[in-house]
């Protein structure tokens, strides 16, 4: 809640919010940096996203900072239908507490009609997080079961080959990931000698989603997330990753891509 005082300046001054932000940002990256990091400006204003600078010798690091409002205990009516199914691993349990964790609006470009600037993004990181979880073992003595190592290995290979990767992100890859996660629910089928397995499997149907143009939102089902692509790019984008895909499955240990120093 504001108090009196800020309201008042809410009304009268509407670039309060816009320098509170900013500000907060710029501290908080000082606060980060600490005295062995250079900021020098710690913050970039590109309305509405806030960039932050941190160099971390030798490191550079660059964070994009967007507003975003919390909705709990409501969800949004594109996503009335999710889930279709339940099963082991999305149960009806798992899916009510997701829905009582409500979603994100971002002040970012929404995918339906990203040259209305009225509009917000609608983000679904909690739940996102919450289903990838890790998922404790029977027996206490194992270490619990991870469904995003192959997330992980993808998405690697993808910072190295971001030219052939083209428009693919790391969100379209966690995208695909879940809905694998709806053809396995077992957690025995994301154990560490399944990873070979299950890194395939998701770099094969990153590729045919490609093929098909067709991308299903995980939440939205009605929502393509490839449908703004010309077919030309999504085309190009989908044979650079089947010669990646070739190569690793025909010689992986000779793939640069899988080399390890």
């Amino acid at each position: 809640m504001y108090d009196s005082e800020t309201l008042s300046r809410l009304e009268t001054e509407p670039n309060f919010v816009s320098d509170r932000y900013v500000c907060a940002v710029a501290a908080q990256a000082l606060i980060f940096c600490g005295r062995s990091v250079f900021c020098d400006p710690p913050y970039v204003e590109n309305e509405p996203y806030t960039v932050v600078k941190i160099l971390r010798s030798p490191d550079l690091f660059f964070f994009e900072l967007v507003p975003a409002f919390l909705f709990e205990q409501q969800w949004p009516s594109s996503a009335a239908s999710w889930p279709e199914a339940t099963n082991e691993w999305l149960t009806d349990l798992d899916a009510s507490f997701v829905k009582e964790m409500g979603f994100y609006a971002l002040a970012a470009p929404c995918p339906a009609n990203p040259a209305d600037p009225s509009l917000f993004r609608i983000s679904f990181s909690r739940a996102e997080k919450y289903l990838l979880r890790k998922v404790p073992q029977p027996n206490p003595d194992l270490p619990p079961v991870s469904r995003k190592d192959s997330e992980k290995i993808l998405r690697i290979i993808r910072e190295a080959d971001k030219d052939d990767f083209g428009l693919v992100s790391s969100y379209h890859i966690k995208t695909v990931l879940l809905h694998q996660c709806m053809r396995w629910p077992d957690p025995m089928e994301w154990l560490p000698e399944k990873l070979t397995e299950r890194f395939l499997e998701l770099f094969r149907d990153l590729i045919l989603s490609l093929d098909r143009k067709e991308l299903p939102h995980f939440f939205i089902r009605n929502c393509n997330l490839l449908r703004l692509y010309p077919p030309e790019q999504l085309n190009t984008a989908a044979a650079k990753l089947k010669a990646i895909y070739e190569e690793i499955i025909l010689a992986p240990s000779k793939s640069i891509r899988l080399s390890v120093d």
